[in-house]
């Protein structure tokens, strides 16, 4: 029962992290753009929920209530309320997670980064329903989320 929790803490722990990294780089691509629109208000909504329900699962409250008090970007929001939005996330992630660094990467080092990401998170999903001993799944899991 102790390992079962555990994982499931450990899942929800990369889940919000992954989620935090996935909204900080919808912030930098929406940097360039002219405004927040429909389609991208409804990924912030969908990302605030899950980091919500992320949050509260690993009983992380004061992430909560900072998460809950965000100025949230909403439908025409220009690029500079994007960029200020990101920077304040950017801070939160920094200070409650430790992640959302600034890293000095290339926009190609980015993208492998993000695909990288991507990656482990199908391999962390397909091994979730693979029909595996807990302790090979353990190893797999330990190997398959390490920094690249």
């Amino acid at each position: 029962a102790l390992d079962l929790a555990l994982d499931r803490a450990l899942d929800l722990a990369l889940d919000l992290d992954y989620s935090l990294f996935i909204l900080l780089m919808i912030c930098e691509s929406m940097r360039d753009r002219e405004g927040v629109g429909a389609q991208w208000e409804e990924a912030l909504s969908e990302i605030k929920f899950e980091l919500l329900r992320y949050s509260r699962e690993l009983r992380l409250n004061t992430l909560v209530i900072e998460l809950e008090q965000l100025t949230w970007p909403q439908d025409g929001a220009s690029s500079v309320e994007v960029a200020q939005f990101g920077q304040v996330l950017q801070a939160l992630a920094i200070r409650e997670r430790n992640v959302g660094h600034d890293w000095e990467l290339s926009e190609e080092q980015w993208k492998l980064l993000a695909t990288y990401l991507e990656a482990n998170q199908l391999l962390v999903d397909c091994l979730q329903v693979a029909v595996l001993p807990l302790a090979d799944r353990e190893a797999i899991e330990a190997r398959i989320l390490q920094y690249p």
